[in-house]
């Protein structure tokens, strides 16, 4: 007769036979149950029975549960010498109606030369229904129909990129939970717009990007409700590479004593010693001049 009760600590007790306890020589123990019990299908509850006594031992284990889950091959039997291990699993059957909970015992009982053995496990199952996940794998589709203009490499120069525009479209189209997020990789250095849409759109979308050559490699990233990334690549340079640097006009102060300046410096000054020459020679001249006249009278 099984009787139940409460311990000192208010743990709940279940005492299937009404004996003295006793140490015994088997172990029975219950392994993790793979999943849930869902209706209208099986649950397997896996055990191993383990012989601890000092002799051989024959080994029956059953199962029991107060739902009826376990309706066929309720018991187990198995012949372990000491030390040997066997495992098995019992089948639960879940009927068509959810949220039944149902108390299952496992219980093992050894006959061996010293006498029974009894020892004995419970699991708690509840029977749900199976939700079945829908997965998207479906990556964006994002593709360029149309795009004007291109970028050599003189027009990438840092100083003079914005003064050359290009502009393009695309579609955009989502398979699988739907759209969740367009971008684009233009910034402040042009504009994008697309059709307005709202989560988890599943139609198609028309954009239209425009920038110059000081972004001649620019992106159209889409993002899905399962985080799937697509995206259009806009390259109007391909092969060449866009300058780091940008632009720094150069200033340059004038010198003043570069070499051209020494010479005019140079001619300059000459011209003007010759200058001087001439006019001490008309001076000495004149004076001699006066001498000679002064010496006459």
């Amino acid at each position: 007769m099984t009787t139940a009760g409460t311990d000192k600590g208010g743990n709940q007790f279940l005492r299937l036979r009404p004996k003295a306890i006793v140490p015994v020589s088997i172990d029975l123990r219950l392994l993790p149950l793979n999943g849930s019990l869902y209706i209208n299908e099986q649950l397997a509850v896996p055990f191993l029975v383990i012989n601890k006594g000092a002799a051989g031992s024959n080994m029956t284990v059953t199962i029991s549960d107060d739902q009826n889950f376990a309706r066929t091959n309720t018991s187990l039997e198995y012949t372990l010498q000491p030390g040997q291990i066997a495992s098995g699993e019992f089948s639960l059957h879940a009927g068509g109606t959810v949220g039944l909970t149902s108390t299952v015992t496992v219980s093992a009982s050894a006959s061996a030369a010293t006498g029974d053995d009894f020892q004995y496990d419970i699991v708690i199952v509840s029977t749900e229904e199976r939700v079945v996940r829908e997965e998207d794998n479906t990556i964006p589709v994002c593709n360029i129909t149309a795009l004007t203009g291109s970028c050599d490499v003189t027009m990438l120069d840092p100083c003079v990129c914005s003064q050359y525009k290009w502009s393009g479209t695309a579609e955009i189209q989502d398979d699988g939970f739907g759209l969740y997020l367009v971008t684009a990789s233009v910034k402040t250095t042009g504009t994008f717009r697309h059709d307005p849409f709202s989560l988890g759109y599943n139609g198609t979308l028309s954009a239209a990007i425009t920038s110059d050559c000081c972004k001649a490699l620019t992106y159209i990233t889409v993002v899905d409700l399962a985080s799937n990334t697509g995206q259009c690549v806009f390259d109007l340079a391909p092969g060449l590479t866009q300058p780091v640097d940008s632009c720094k006009p150069t200033t340059q102060t004038p010198n003043y004593w570069s070499q051209d300046r020494v010479v005019i410096v140079a001619a300059a000054g000459g011209a003007g010693l010759l200058v001087v020459v001439i006019l001490i020679a008309i001076v000495v001249v004149v004076i001699r001049g006066n001498q000679k006249m002064k010496t006459v009278d």
